[in-house]
C-alpha cells in the first residue's frame, strides 16, 4: 500500500515537472517569436528608412556636388544611380524575410540563415562599388580643392563610412544572436 502511494506521489511529481517544462518551452517560444517580430520590424523600418534617405539625399547631393563643390555632373549621376540601385536591391533582399515570424522556429532559422548569406553577397558586391566611387570622388576633390579642404572632406567621408560599418555590424550581431537562440531552442 505504501509503495503504491509512493509510486503515485512520484507519478504526480513527474506530471508537475512535465507541466513546468512545457510552460518553459512555451515561454522560450514566445520570447523567440517576440525577437523574430522585432527583427522583422527592424528590417521593414530599415528598408523604408533607406528609401526615404535616398529620396531626401538626391536633391541635397545635387546641390552639394554641383553648386557647392562644383564637381562634374557625372559624379552626382553615378551617386544617384548607386543609391537607388542599392535601395532597390536592399528592398528585394529584405522583402524575403519580412514575414519570418509566421514560420515555425526551424523554418525561421533556415530563412534567417539564407537571408544572412544573401545579405553577405550583397555586401560583397556593394562594398567594392562604394570604394570605387569614393576613390573617384577623392580624385575629383583633389583636382579642385586645397589640402586643408580635402582633409575636411575626407574626415566627413570617414565618419560616414564608420557609421555605416557600425550599423552593419550591429545588424549582423543581432541576426547572429537570434539565429543562435533559435538553434538552441530547436535542440
Amino acid at each position: 500500500m505504501e509503495q503504491n502511494h509512493e509510486f503515485e506521489e512520484m507519478k504526480r511529481q513527474l506530471e508537475l515537472l512535465k507541466e513546468k517544462l512545457d510552460r518553459q518551452t512555451i515561454i522560450n517560444d514566445k520570447m523567440l517569436r517576440g525577437k523574430l517580430k522585432n527583427v522583422s520590424r527592424t528590417i521593414n523600418y530599415s528598408a523604408y528608412a533607406t528609401l526615404l534617405i535616398a529620396l531626401v539625399m538626391t536633391p541635397i547631393t545635387y546641390v552639394i556636388f554641383n553648386r557647392e563643390l562644383q564637381l562634374p555632373l557625372y559624379l552626382w549621376v553615378m551617386l544617384t544611380v548607386i543609391m537607388f540601385a542599392g535601395t532597390v536591391a536592399d528592398h528585394v533582399l529584405r522583402r524575403s524575410i519580412r514575414d519570418i515570424q509566421q514560420h515555425d522556429l526551424t523554418a525561421a532559422g533556415q530563412e534567417l540563415s539564407r537571408f544572412r548569406r544573401r545579405y553577405l553577397r550583397y555586401e560583397m558586391i556593394s562594398f567594392p562599388i562604394a570604394i570605387a566611387f569614393f576613390a573617384l570622388f577623392i580624385y575629383e576633390l583633389a583636382q579642385r580643392w586645397q589640402f586643408t579642404d580635402l582633409t575636411k572632406g575626407l574626415i566627413f567621408m570617414a565618419i560616414g563610412i564608420i557609421v555605416g560599418i557600425v550599423i552593419n555590424l550591429r545588424f549582423f550581431k543581432q541576426m547572429s544572436e537570434l539565429q543562435k537562440q533559435i538553434e538552441e531552442a530547436r535542440d
